[in-house]
């Protein structure tokens, strides 16, 4: 299960614990495996995603799945990066990574074209996840040169086995709707991640039991 113990008014509204909890649990049952044995083989991680976000691009320690809808787009994205130092934990190193990851994996349909973050509307904050650190991220990303754009959010995660941290993150393409449902739904995605460390210790703790 899911533990959350702190949390904080998302884009379009107070997101509830119990809420992301109870969406994060269901996921358990039922989610895209899939793209679950993908997320293990590269990454030695459990991360669940719904089952109708089904389209999948793999890149460089990068994996993007989308339900490619007509009028809204839901996306999902796992990436990794080498840990350096704590600062990769605050808000304008994360942006900058998050920028360059973006432009190489996410790039738009026309030259000149790609995904990157407006800096301006970011907010980050620490929080608790199955009482482990996890940077949140919440703001708005934006298309280069292009008019699409939307809300997205993410944790930073640090796997202390591998010495890496790893981000996951849920964003929306939904013009002229709401879209707080969509992230809501998304963002508990999030809170399944277990990392390499987190099952150790979980083996740990069953093993003095």
């Amino acid at each position: 299960s899911v533990y959350i113990t702190e949390h904080s008014k998302g884009i379009e509204g107070l997101i509830t614990s119990e809420e992301i909890n109870r969406m994060a649990n269901d996921l358990y049952f039922q989610h895209n495996v899939k793209f679950a044995k993908k997320v293990k083989e590269m990454f030695d991680c459990e991360f669940y995603i719904p089952f109708d976000i089904k389209k999948m691009k793999v890149g460089e320690d990068f994996i993007w799945a989308s339900d490619d809808g007509l009028s809204s787009i839901q996306n999902i994205c796992i990436y990794s990066l080498p840990y350096v130092s704590e600062k990769m934990f605050t808000k304008g190193p994360y942006i900058a990574l998050r920028d360059t990851i973006m432009k190489r994996n996410i790039p738009g349909g026309k030259a000149g074209q790609w995904m990157q973050t407006n800096a301006e509307f970011v907010k980050t904050k620490n929080i608790s996840v199955n009482g482990k650190f996890a940077m949140e991220a919440r703001g708005l990303w934006e298309m280069r040169n292009d008019a699409m754009g939307g809300p997205f959010v993410s944790h930073s995660r640090l796997d202390e086995k591998n010495n890496r941290v790893i981000v996951v993150e849920g964003f929306v393409y939904a013009p002229d709707k709401m879209k707080r449902t969509m992230i809501r739904r998304l963002e508990a995605a999030l809170y399944t991640l277990e990392t390499p460390s987190e099952e150790e210790n979980i083996k740990e703790e069953n093993g003095k039991n």
